[in-house]
């Protein structure tokens, strides 16, 4: 059974994969178009589908892919960690570091001065200063231990492990605990 040929866009909407994909996907598997109209190539779906989908089905292992496929993974992947870079998606964990500790300080420091602050302030007694203190210690140890342990995870995590769990950046973890 013959079906009428079918443009790019209409490959591109259906399946919904991006139009320069399906293109490629097309151009990799050497399908011929069938026909064209108004200057647009048409494809046959007999044709066109199996080698989109022989293309979704290609392996994401590059030990699996071939020589060129391999190549072609790794420069992009050069390529998007490039731009990541430039749009300050990414940051040197010098960097994060140096931004860690500093907003740890400075939540250390506004901590640390709320008993001496409830007691001119609010009229603490001495007991009630030395209890807010004690639990202003505990919490600021809580968080450096949880901070602590969120950083060495991520620095025990592989580049594998990151990108299964959605590239989640440790910034957000960080924020979460504050």
């Amino acid at each position: 059974m013959t079906h009428e040929p079918v443009s790019l866009n209409w490959l591109h909407q259906t399946t919904g994969l991006p139009f320069s994909r399906v293109s490629e996907a097309l151009a990799e598997a050497n399908v011929q178009p069938a026909d064209s109209k108004a200057g647009h190539a048409r494809y046959l779906l007999e044709s066109a589908l199996p080698a989109i989908i022989g293309a979704l089905q290609s392996p994401s292992d590059p030990a699996l892919m071939s020589p060129r496929a391999r190549k072609d993974h790794f420069q992009a992947a050069r390529v998007e960690l490039a731009l990541r870079r430039e749009r300050a998606e990414l940051l040197p964990i010098a960097a994060f570091e140096q931004g860690a500790a500093r907003a740890h300080a400075m939540v250390r420091e506004a901590l640390d001065s709320l008993p001496d602050n409830l007691e001119r302030k609010a009229g603490l007694n001495p007991a009630g200063v030395v209890l807010a203190r004690d639990v202003v210690d505990a919490a600021l140890q809580d968080l450096c231990d949880q901070l602590q342990a969120a950083y060495l995870a991520a620095k025990k995590c592989t580049s594998e492990e990151f990108a299964a769990t959605g590239r989640r950046l440790i910034e957000e973890d960080i924020a979460d605990l504050l």
